[in-house]
């Protein structure tokens, strides 16, 4: 891929204005190191490479009858203020048992490309190009094709969203759906490799090296299919012993807020790894608690100890009653 040269942002001295050529002319940003200039710049830029034409934003206006150029209404609500709300909404929406979920950290980074090229341009005139020039600004930050499609997608549900709520008009979402994800093959955007299942052989070879715990808790997953978070959760009380194949019902799960139930049926071989963590344990504990394990492995360690015990630490002399962590 030829590498494409951005224009520079640079001062003009005499009037203290960022500037920037494209196309050989120069266009003039407002004060240089603000705010206001740097989004300008970063927009006119991104949509300069897309097109290669100077963006309408700053070419010269059509001349109108008798000179008058023609006054439409207010620009209305700017990207920043749909991004405002949808945010806070985010906030409250992508939580599970309490805790943010993943997708608020990806929709934060997406959320803060978007502002810093489009946050003043009014909503309404956020349009198919536009949002392809946001695309392809993620291509050159160096984003793979499934990660530029999946961010591209979450813009479009802010103004879905924002549809929703009456913030702007319908005709934003349905001109933005209309852009279509980047196909493999046919983007510079680099394709990442496919995410394969573990080699069972190397899990084999892992196991002893694992503390016992961890180690059973692997191998449930092998022969259950069950999620790392689904093994770490796993108490007494999910778990349906009544028949012949044990079922578990995941208090929480991944698929839980589409309104699906989740269950993991437990055959012959994984009810003898689990059985002995069921039995003579509260109904609300959990099964795989990392306290047995800790003192599994302190207790291994003492017992390896080569200092006498009249010499150097005395065992649990160097516990902290409040550490810091």
């Amino acid at each position: 891929m030829p590498r494409t040269r951005v224009p520079k942002l640079t001062l003009h001295k005499p009037t203290g204005q960022a500037r920037v050529y494209l196309n050989g002319r120069q266009f003039y940003l407002g004060k240089y190191g603000t705010p206001a200039a740097d989004e300008k710049y970063r927009r006119l830029v991104a949509e300069y490479l897309r097109s290669g034409e100077i963006p309408a934003e700053v070419r010269p206006a059509p001349a109108t009858i008798a000179g008058v150029a023609a006054v439409g209404d207010p620009p209305g609500r700017t990207v920043e203020e749909v991004i405002l709300p949808y945010w806070k909404w985010a906030q409250g929406h992508y939580v599970k048992d309490g805790q943010p979920t993943s997708e608020i950290g990806v929709l934060k980074v997406t959320l803060r490309t978007l502002r810093s090229l489009y946050g003043s341009t009014p909503a309404a005139e956020f349009g198919p190009l536009k949002l392809k020039a946001y695309r392809d600004q993620l291509v050159r930050d160096g984003l793979s094709r499934p990660g530029v499609n999946e961010r591209v997608e979450r813009v479009k549900r802010v103004f879905k969203w924002a549809v929703s709520e009456e913030l702007i008009g319908p005709e934003v979402y349905q001109a933005l759906a209309t852009v279509t994800g980047l196909q493999q093959g046919r983007t510079p955007a680099w394709e990442p490799d496919p995410v394969e299942p573990v080699d069972p052989r190397l899990v084999d070879a892992t196991l002893p090296h694992l503390p016992p715990i961890v180690a059973d808790m692997v191998r449930l997953q092998l022969l259950t299919g069950m999620r790392p978070g689904e093994v770490c959760s796993l108490r007494p009380r999910d778990v349906d012993r009544s028949k012949e194949v044990w079922s578990y019902r995941p208090a929480s799960h991944k698929t839980q807020h589409h309104g699906k139930a989740r269950t993991v049926f437990v055959g012959t071989e994984a009810q003898a790894i689990l059985g002995p963590y069921l039995d003579d344990r509260p109904a609300d504990a959990f099964c795989f608690s990392p306290k047995p394990a800790e003192a599994a492995r302190r207790a291994a360690a003492t017992a390896a100890r080569m200092t006498p015990a009249s010499c150097g630490w005395v065992v649990g002399s160097n516990r902290k009653k409040n550490p810091a962590r």
